[in-house]
């Protein structure tokens, strides 16, 4: 249907309801946009990060466009629902009960072994029919994560059916109606850091990526001072942001419990008991005791501060050992130096 409007005053205000309310800063119902990382920065927990902030109201990444709890549906496709809950656990546990009940009712994650799209050669009506009971079901959310989008597209390449998958966000946020956030990774040559960061800089699904009108990006750098690396939040496409929320290398953090902050949730409580909490997936209840510890195989990223920490003599020597070995400039070039000086230095005073 094509349609020639005119432009009067009087009816502007309909056309601004028709942009949906703003979940995050820049990302509104029936749109959908992308968090994208370098590896190993934990992605996965900033999006947790951000499902606790816009489930509970309590500020912690500083993207929510509002304080008021929202329901969030979480689909941990890459890490798979029990590495999640085992994160959520030792998260929760930490909070205050109001934050934990915010969470806990307004919070769910999803788990499918289905897909939200099929190659273009494959393309079948129950891939389809999944897409549209996915969307039905997001219908009660006013966010959806979706990490990653990779693995949620199944056999889908990102390059020869990039079109694919960008129709079937557009038919999961139009048909649902909730701000869709899906994860996705940087280009090799990016991530290196052999091309600049821009709103074009993940890995193929170009066309997806610039029908986008919403991108934030993590990724860590090397710390200026001392060991160890920093981690930084940028907004790389803000279409709609408002200027004084853009995110231009804005540090966060890590607690103890591994949750990444921006803005330090104080409601954290580090004494509080262990307690069991009920989770719901897909309508049945998911039991997370809390009492036992989640195992995790890698460390609680930020949670040394390795300027003030006091290590041994024999840690010292290996760290400097291992920092004259990457170093481009090595001792023996500093000695070789110095004793040339010096020797120039004693020739000019005989």
């Amino acid at each position: 249907m094509s349609n020639v409007i005119n432009i009067d005053l009087d009816q502007i205000g309909k056309y601004e309801e028709q942009i949906g309310e703003h979940v995050l800063y820049g990302l509104p119902k029936g749109k959908y946009g992308f968090l994208i990382s370098t590896p190993d920065t934990g992605k996965s927990y900033c999006c947790l990060s951000l499902a606790y902030e816009i489930a509970s109201g309590t500020k912690i990444m500083g993207l929510a466009a509002s304080s008021e709890p929202k329901r969030v549906l979480y689909w941990p496709v890459e890490d798979g629902t029990a590495v999640t809950m085992g994160r959520i656990a030792k998260h929760l546990k930490h909070f205050s009960r109001d934050v934990i009940k915010s969470v806990t009712n307004n919070l769910k994650i999803y788990e499918s072994q289905e897909y939200l799209c099929t190659p273009l050669q494959d393309s079948s009506y129950a891939s389809e029919r999944f897409l549209d009971g996915f969307a039905d079901l997001a219908k009660g959310y006013d966010l959806v994560i979706i990490d990653t989008v990779r693995e949620a597209t199944g056999a889908c390449h990102e390059v020869k059916d990039d079109k694919v998958i960008k129709l079937a966000l557009k038919r999961l946020t139009d048909r649902s109606n909730a701000a869709v956030l899906v994860t996705h990774h940087l280009t090799k040559d990016a991530s290196r850091g052999n091309e600049p960061i821009t709103s074009i800089s993940g890995s193929g699904l170009s066309e997806t990526l610039a029908n986008s009108r919403y991108q934030i990006m993590i990724q860590k750098k090397q710390k200026k001072r001392g060991w160890g690396e920093d981690y930084f939040i940028s907004h790389i496409k803000k279409n709609y942001v408002p200027r004084e929320y853009v995110l231009v290398d804005k540090t966060f953090n890590w607690t103890d419990c591994s949750l990444p902050y921006v803005f330090h949730p104080h409601t954290i409580d580090e004494e509080q008991g262990s307690r069991a909490i009920e989770y719901s997936v897909e309508d049945s209840l998911v039991e997370v005791d809390m009492t036992v510890e989640p195992v995790e195989d890698y460390p609680e990223a930020g949670s040394i501060d390795m300027d003030s920490a006091v290590v041994s003599s024999e840690s010292k020597i290996k760290a400097d050992k291992r920092r004259e070995e990457m170093s481009i400039i090595k001792k023996k070039d500093i000695d070789g130096l110095r004793a040339f000086k010096e020797g120039r230095d004693k020739k000019k005073r005989s």
